[in-house]
């Protein structure tokens, strides 16, 4: 199977809350994976992810797979997180390159905190052409 190329920027589009500071440690939640059903090859598209840590979301990556005719998996920071932060809507703006196969492919996505708890798994579909 050929891998693809795949740019992703993560923006961050917080709730403020409080951190349980001196608590043990919670694993992270994710839910609403929404991502366009039908991406152009080349061109950007968008998804966006709700992430819950009672902890606080400093420190947090997630961890996305997409899988299809191309496959990649990434890890990557949530910019602009902070230990206050309890909740935030993530942005996922994406972009298959041009010689990504073309057909379906699922983004599972999964959040890992600073001291390695990792969430629930979501996921979402969409066809590629």
């Amino acid at each position: 199977m050929k891998k693809f190329a795949c740019r992703l920027w993560v923006l961050l589009s917080s709730t403020l809350g409080f951190a349980c500071g001196g608590a043990e440690n919670t694993a992270p939640v994710l839910s609403n994976l929404v991502v366009t059903s039908s991406v152009t090859r080349g061109v950007q598209s968008n998804g966006s992810v709700d992430l819950m840590d009672p902890d606080g979301l400093d420190g947090i990556v997630l961890l996305l797979a997409f899988r299809g005719p191309s496959m990649i998996d990434l890890e990557v920071p949530v910019q602009g997180a902070s230990s206050e932060m309890t909740a935030a809507s993530v942005q996922l703006p994406f972009a298959l390159s041009p010689a990504a196969g073309s057909g379906t492919y699922a983004l599972s996505v999964q959040a890992k905190d600073s001291e390695g708890a990792v969430s629930n798994t979501v996921e979402a579909t969409f066809d590629a052409d």
